[in-house]
């Protein structure tokens, strides 16, 4: 992937979060996309995941190590 040059991309999705977290918190844990509460999907599915994911990449010195890399979220 690097030799080429991709751009990979990362789009909003199931993260497994709610299914792991939202039993703590007294939510159902495998809500649909379209019955989550508003504290599930701000916590578990909207931004946290790619919030996470991006931090990862970037202080785990992904873009270094891979400087041919593009990474888009969308």
């Amino acid at each position: 992937m690097n030799e080429a040059g991709l751009t990979v991309t990362f789009h909003i999705s199931e993260s497994g979060y709610n299914e792991l977290l939202s039993v703590h918190w007294g939510e159902d844990p495998n809500p649909s996309s379209h019955q989550q509460s508003a504290f599930q999907w701000t916590s578990f599915y909207g931004d946290l995941p790619i919030m996470q994911t991006i931090s990862g990449l970037t202080f785990m010195n992904f873009f270094g190590r891979f400087p041919n890399i593009r990474v888009m979220s969308v």
